[in-house]
């Protein structure tokens, strides 16, 4: 296909720099989700000594909690370790970016990666959830860099490329556990080559790769099992990343609904990517030996697309999939956008005339969904920007198959790619508009880090608290074992572990304040006797909690050199 002007070329990169610094005060202003709280205590809790599982829960492998601790040498234990945090997994968005883009240059072309990181920058959930501080950033980081290797590995048969693929697929599973479906993928791109191999020598090849592959990707894991051997919790390493994951209830996300909100908010990555992997599969019918690349593309975007079906659906979970989506989503604008700057014979312009209407059919069938699901009329929706992308691309290549605006070049590109962003770029806007107008409002993570502050100041470094899901004691040691103990974590917890262990570690470790929020309210009557007996509110008032204070007359065995607040 042709070569974009230099002057397309900027605007595509010049939105993805948009979509970049509008995520810039999105982390220092948005709020922070509990699970942030969860692993930045964690991290703090490795640099104080801990060892995770053993000393403090935790269902995700752990080398998160590694890097993060690193972080409190260089900025305190304190608030400015938290935005640290998040910086820092922005910039693992940007490597993701990166890695998209050599991706989808390798397994297509340049134009294609381009499209690629635009529709990925764009892609609402890529950047909302890649910016917090969870581990799924950078196992995708891992997971793209695995299969940017594995594409080389597989074109020029080195082992050192399958040795790094292995390497760093295998760190991507000792960050998140979750991304054993980008592994499966991986591995079936890694052994199908060798079922179609022409003789003897490159059969030996073929496997040669693969068994390199898979001998570097249990490294991570081996050195990780060591270090937990080393330490005395191998055994609770197992328990809770298998035992407790395995029986794990989710009671807070209905099926699919992240699925579907995802499709809602960004339906022209959806509605283009599902036509690019139908594309992919079509266009492989005659075989896979030549087309490694998109191999490797369609089994770790298929694969985590099942393994939705076998694991409670979280909003981040759809990351893992999402860049490979833009890249088959990219691949079918780029045949949307080829006839602007050169007229294709015969099956290239066919081509983008029926991913036009493919697109359109879409575009009115989420119009038409919109209105039956919201009780109005169709014609209520016709410029709901979240649908007009389907409808004005499906247009675009419409009547570009037929030659009508083959030559608008530069300028029909750019409107295309301007109604694909809009709705992103709208939402970005109306919620920086809302964080900067209103530190108060709900969205503002203002309230959180004065949560924070407030608990600091009245306890010591050393003092135990109790929280229950607010995150203001992330810098002081947690009363309980589990230290969050919100809805899910009681739906997966005994009775006698919510009331009679919770007092039990609260008396033994001489918890000196508690962050009474609803997950604490919800806690058995024996936890709200002891609490109210033993404790008493201050004076300071928070959207998400109450803050108690051990009181100093009680009698309690903790109760000496307490330090507590004045009102």
């Amino acid at each position: 296909m042709s070569e974009y002007p230099r002057s397309f070329v900027i605007l595509l990169w010049a939105l993805v720099a948009l979509a970049v610094l509008l995520t810039l005060p999105v982390i220092a202003w948005r709020t922070f989700d509990g699970d942030e709280f969860e692993h930045v205590h964690g991290g703090w809790c490795v640099y104080h000594g801990q060892v995770p599982y053993r000393d403090y829960f935790d269902n995700h492998t752990p080398l998160l909690h590694f890097v993060l601790a690193g972080l409190f040498p260089l900025f305190g234990e304190d608030i400015p370790a938290l935005f640290a945090a998040r910086a820092m997994m922005a910039l693992l968005c940007l490597v993701v970016l990166a890695a998209t883009h050599g991706l989808a240059k390798r397994v297509c072309d340049r134009q294609t990666a381009a499209l690629a990181v635009l529709l990925l920058a764009f892609a609402t959930v890529f950047f909302a959830k890649g910016i917090e501080v969870r581990p799924d950033s950078a196992a995708l980081a891992l997971g793209l860099l695995a299969q940017v290797c594995l594409v080389r590995a597989m074109t020029s048969s080195h082992r050192a490329w399958c040795c790094l693929s292995g390497l760093a697929i295998g760190g991507s599973l000792m960050f998140a556990q979750k991304y054993v479906f980008m592994y499966i993928g991986l591995s079936l791109a890694a052994l199908l080559p060798i079922v179609h191999v022409r003789n003897a020598s490159d059969a030996r090849t073929r496997i040669g790769l693969a068994a390199v592959f898979f001998a570097a990707s249990v490294v991570p894991t081996l050195l990780t099992l060591f270090w937990f051997s080393a330490n005395g919790a191998v055994d609770d390493f197992m328990k809770q990343n298998f035992g407790f994951n395995v029986s794990y209830t989710n009671v807070i996300s209905p099926p699919y609904r992240h699925l579907r909100d995802s499709v809602s908010e960004s339906p022209f990555v959806w509605g283009a990517g599902v036509a690019g992997i139908g594309l992919s599969v079509w266009q492989l019918r005659g075989g896979v030996r030549d087309a490694s690349g998109h191999v490797v593309l369609l089994l770790c975007t298929l694969v985590p697309m099942a393994g939705m079906l076998f694991a409670p659906v979280y909003r981040q979970y759809l990351l893992q999939f999402m860049p490979l989506l833009a890249i088959h989503a990219a691949i079918v604008l780029r045949k949307i956008l080829a006839p602007m700057f050169v007229t294709l014979p015969g099956d290239g312009t066919r081509g983008a005339g029926v991913a036009g209407y493919v697109l359109v059919v879409g575009g009115v069938a989420a119009l038409l969904a919109s209105a039956v699901s919201n009780a109005v009329w169709p014609t209520s929706f016709i410029l709901d920007d979240r649908n007009l992308a389907l409808v004005v691309c499906g247009l675009a290549a419409i009547l570009m198959a037929r030659s009508w605006l083959s030559r608008l070049g530069t300028l029909g590109a750019g409107l295309v790619v301007m109604a694909v962003v809009y709705h992103p770029l709208v939402q970005s806007g109306l919620l920086i508009g809302v964080l900067a107008s209103n530190p108060g409002h709900a969205y503002s993570n203002a309230q959180q880090v004065a949560d924070i502050r407030h608990v600091m100041s009245i306890t010591a470094p050393a003092d135990v608290v109790l929280d229950g899901w607010s995150g203001a004691s992330v810098f002081r040691p947690h009363a309980y074992y589990y230290h969050s103990i919100n809805r899910e974590m009681r739906a997966n917890l005994s009775t006698e572990a919510l009331s009679k262990r919770v007092v039990e570690a609260m008396r033994e470790r001489k918890c000196k304040a508690i962050v009474y929020d609803a997950e604490i309210a919800a806690l058995p009557s024996e936890v709200q006797e002891f609490v109210h007996a033993h404790y008493r509110p201050t004076s300071y008032r928070s959207r998400y909690a109450t803050i108690y204070v051990v009181r100093s007359d009680d009698g309690c065995p903790f109760v000496a050199n307490a330090r507590m607040e004045n009102g």
